[in-house]
């Protein structure tokens, strides 16, 4: 459909295009409806087939909430990161709860750029409920297609969680009004009594992320070094499938320990040592949050910063980072994050 859409830019054709898919997307919700209503649990799972372990964290937490709301359900999980396969279809459909979760799921041209792949009619993918989605970027302008395809598949019943006061604004800006800010899952361990045992002062190790699709080469750099040289040991979790790579291009690879791919390694690194976090990855930073290490999240795109303004995350824009860095390693830092506990609690009951 996007490809379609791209190929016809403007004038008569595309706009014709567009009313003949808008004609097939209504039928085919209107066939969905015929099929008999079940109990079963659908769960979009965006960590399947992901290439970022960012998406496997935030599905950990995820995993959690759904454990705790729906116990002893067993969900059917469908990829978004692929185009589904047709049982998995068959297994969407007539479905009761459709839930997906988390990442940067919500994009304002769907047409050009989208992170989750459905079919071109959108079938089966009505009624759906958001657990922490987050918009895609910024921008002024939400395209038509993305109003339409939106409004189809996410459920006009219900509440909505999305992750910061920017996705919510968008989704009213939609006319999605049915939705609540609850902030991602990730966060929602981190209570006042977590944050109080969190380390004030600067450990003697420090592990670090950086992100491969957003590189700013003097800076990333510069954060690598200050750690090398504040630090007794660094490490550096290779979060992306392309951060290696990256990494290579900033530093010689022997000055620093290398984590593997996988979120068991991270984890336990996070948890054998006394250490702190620092790095340009968002979820990484919070993963470390909820295992207790005084952590540092370098703001590089809309989702730390739009986060970090709704729960007060520790944050450093990479910008900064020349003047800032070295003051907030070596101070006694508190860790103060506000959870919106009224709203994730109005989402949970809904299923009640």
């Amino acid at each position: 459909m996007r490809k379609l859409f791209l190929k016809y830019k403007n004038g008569v054709t595309r706009r014709y295009e567009e009313y003949c898919w808008k004609n097939r997307v209504k039928k085919s919700a209107a066939k969905e409806k015929e099929y008999p209503s079940s109990d079963k649990l659908i769960v979009f799972d965006t960590a399947i087939h992901s290439q970022n372990m960012g998406d496997v964290i935030i599905q950990h937490y995820c995993r959690k909430v759904l454990d705790e709301v729906f116990a002893g359900q067993q969900p059917i999980r469908v990829p978004t990161h692929i185009l589904p396969a047709r049982h998995d279809i068959d297994s969407i459909l007539g479905a009761k709860i459709k839930i997906v979760c988390g990442t940067n799921l919500i994009t304002p041209h769907y047409e050009e750029y989208s992170n989750w792949e459905m079919s071109d009619d959108l079938f089966g993918y009505q009624n759906i409920i958001t657990l922490g989605v987050g918009w895609g970027y910024y921008c002024e302008e939400i395209s038509p297609i993305s109003r339409f395809v939106y409004n189809t598949i996410l459920a006009p019943q219900g509440l909505h969680s999305v992750r910061d006061s920017y996705t919510e604004q968008k989704f009213r800006e939609m006319g999605i009004l049915n939705v609540v800010n609850t902030g991602c899952p990730t966060l929602w361990g981190l209570s006042r009594q977590h944050c109080e045992s969190i380390p004030l002062e600067k450990a003697t190790t420090v592990i670090t992320t950086i992100t491969d699709y957003d590189r700013n080469v003097a800076s990333d750099r510069l954060m690598l070094e200050i750690l090398l040289q504040e630090y007794k040991k660094v490490s550096v979790w290779i979060q992306g499938s392309k951060d290696m790579e990256y990494l290579r291009e900033l530093i010689d690879v022997k000055r620093v320990e290398i984590i593997p791919n996988d979120f068991e390694s991270y984890t336990k690194a996070l948890t054998c040592t006394d250490v702190d976090y620092v790095g340009t990855r968002l979820h990484a930073g919070i993963h470390a949050l909820n295992l207790g290490v005084r952590s540092l999240i370098v703001a590089i795109d809309n989702r730390a910063i739009e986060m970090g303004k709704d729960v007060n995350l520790p944050l450093i824009m990479r910008e900064n980072l020349e003047q800032e860095l070295v003051v907030q390693i070596r101070e006694n830092r508190k860790t103060d994050i506000v959870i919106p506990e009224q709203e994730i609690n109005l989402w949970k009951k809904q299923f009640v």
